[in-house]
C-alpha cells in the first residue's frame, strides 16, 4: 500500500510561469542569485512500502546485470518490444521509496531501495549470444565477456581495499550516508548553474562498504526535460499520485525506445565505456517516447562525476559519492516534427486521440496529458534554426 508523507520544499517563486523558461538568460540568472529561501510550502511526497524479493532470471525475459543493465534475450523487434518496459519492478531487483517534486530546483525525483544491483555472474547469457552464430550478437557476447572479466576484478579490488577494516570502519559508513543530503543539494545546485539550458537526467550513487558495491539512491529528471516528454512538473507529479504509478513511472524508466537493434547497439557502447576510463563522456544514438506517444531518435551522451564530501566539491577522481549526468539532444527537424505532431492532436477530439495514444502506447501509457509545445519556446530555449 501506498503512503502519503508531507515534507517541506522551497517554493520556486515562477515554477508555474513558462514564460520564464523560455528565457535562456534569465533563467540561469535565477539559479544563480537564489540563495535564500523565503517561503516555505507542503508538498505531497509519494511514499511506497518495502517488499524484498528475490532476483529471479527467466528463459524469456530481460536480465539486469551489474550495475543495472537491462540485457534482453533477443534485440529482434518481436521480442523485444514485448520487454520494452520490463523494469525495475518488474525484475524485482527494487522498490520505489517515494516520488518528489522539488520546486527549489525544479525536477522530478524519484528514489530508490534496491536489494540487488543486478546478475554479477552472467556467463550464462555469454554463452547463449555466442550460441546465436549471428555476429551482433558474437559482438555482444565479446563485450559481456570483457564487461564480466572486468567486474571480476573490481569486486575482488573492493573486498580487498573494504576489508581494512581500521580505514573503512562503520563509522566512515554513517559520514558517506551522512553526507547523501548535502551531496544530493550541491549537485543539484551545480546542474541548476551547468545544465541550465540542457534535458538531462541524473542518477545519485554512493558506495555501501558493507556490502563492498555502491549503489543508486535516486534518478532526478530536470524540468526541461519532462516539458519536452509532454507535460509541466506539477502536472506529471499529479498524474503520479493520481494514476497508475507503476506503468507511468515505467515510462519515465525505460527510455521508450522502439528500435530493438539500435538498443543492441547501444548495449555494446555502454558495456565497452564501463571497463574503461568513465571520466570520457559517452555518446550514443538513441529514441525517447513521449508521454503522449511520439517516438523521436536523440543523441544521448552520458558523462560521469564523483564527489568528495569531504572538500564539499565535484572532482575528478573517483570518490565514494558519484553521479551520472545522461544529457538529451534532438535535431532541428525532429523538433519541428514534434511541435507539428502535437499540434495536430490538438485537433482531434480528444476521445478519439486518447484512444489513439492508448493503442500505440499497448495500454501502457494510463492518460493523455494534454500539452503543446509552443514553437518559440525550442527556437528560443534551444536555439534551434529552422533550414
Amino acid at each position: 500500500m501506498q503512503k502519503i508523507k508531507e515534507q517541506e520544499q522551497p517554493e520556486h517563486d515562477n515554477a508555474n510561469d513558462l514564460k520564464d523558461i523560455m528565457q535562456c538568460s534569465q533563467q540561469k540568472n535565477q539559479f544563480a542569485k537564489k540563495g535564500e529561501i523565503k517561503k516555505m510550502k507542503k508538498v505531497k511526497v509519494l511514499k511506497f512500502t518495502k517488499i524484498y524479493q528475490q532476483l529471479y532470471d527467466s528463459d524469456d525475459e530481460p536480465t539486469y546485470i551489474y550495475f543495472l543493465m537491462k540485457i534482453y534475450k533477443s534485440y529482434e523487434q518481436e521480442s523485444y518490444f514485448y520487454y520494452r518496459n520490463y523494469g525495475f519492478i518488474d525484475a524485482k531487483i527494487a522498490k520505489i521509496e517515494y516520488v518528489q517534486l522539488d520546486k527549489k530546483y525544479e525536477t522530478i525525483d524519484i528514489y530508490f531501495d534496491f536489494f540487488s544491483l543486478g546478475v554479477e555472474n552472467f556467463k550464462k547469457l555469454i554463452k547463449m549470444f555466442k550460441r546465436k552464430q549471428d555476429q551482433k550478437y558474437l559482438n555482444l557476447s565479446i563485450a559481456l565477456k570483457q564487461y564480466q572479466m572486468y567486474l571480476n576484478n573490481f569486486f575482488k579490488n573492493l573486498v580487498n581495499l573494504f576489508s581494512d577494516k581500521i580505514k573503512f570502519s562503520d563509522e566512515i559508513q554513517q559520514r558517506i550516508d551522512q553526507a547523501y543530503p548535502e551531496f544530493e543539494q550541491n549537485v543539484k545546485q551545480w546542474a541548476s548553474k551547468e545544465l541550465a539550458n540542457e534535458l538531462y537526467e541524473i542518477e545519485l550513487c554512493l558506495a555501501k562498504i558493507n556490502l563492498c558495491k555502491p549503489t543508486l539512491k535516486k534518478k532526478i529528471y530536470s524540468k526541461n526535460l519532462v516539458l519536452f516528454l509532454g507535460s509541466d512538473l506539477q502536472g506529471i507529479y499529479s498524474k503520479l499520485i493520481d494514476l497508475n504509478l507503476k506503468d507511468i513511472i515505467q515510462n519515465f524508466l525505460s527510455g521508450g525506445e522502439f528500435n530493438g537493434e539500435l538498443q543492441l547497439e547501444k548495449t555494446i557502447k555502454i558495456l565497452k565505456w564501463m571497463i574503461q576510463d568513465q571520466f570520457n563522456q559517452l555518446t550514443f544514438q538513441d529514441e525517447i517516447f513521449t508521454i503522449d506517444g511520439i517516438t523521436i531518435p536523440t543523441q544521448k551522451t552520458i558523462k560521469y562525476y564523483s564527489y568528495d564530501y569531504q572538500k564539499k566539491s565535484i572532482v575528478e577522481y573517483h570518490q565514494f559519492h558519484f553521479f551520472y549526468v545522461i544529457l538529451y539532444n534532438f535535431e532541428p527537424n525532429w523538433i519541428k516534427y514534434l511541435i507539428e505532431t502535437r499540434q495536430n492532436l490538438q485537433q482531434i477530439p480528444k476521445q478519439i486521440q486518447y484512444e489513439a495514444n492508448t493503442n500505440k502506447t499497448a495500454n501502457q501509457i494510463q492518460n493523455n496529458f494534454e500539452f503543446i509545445c509552443k514553437q518559440e519556446y525550442f527556437l528560443e530555449k534551444f536555439n534551434y534554426v529552422y533550414q
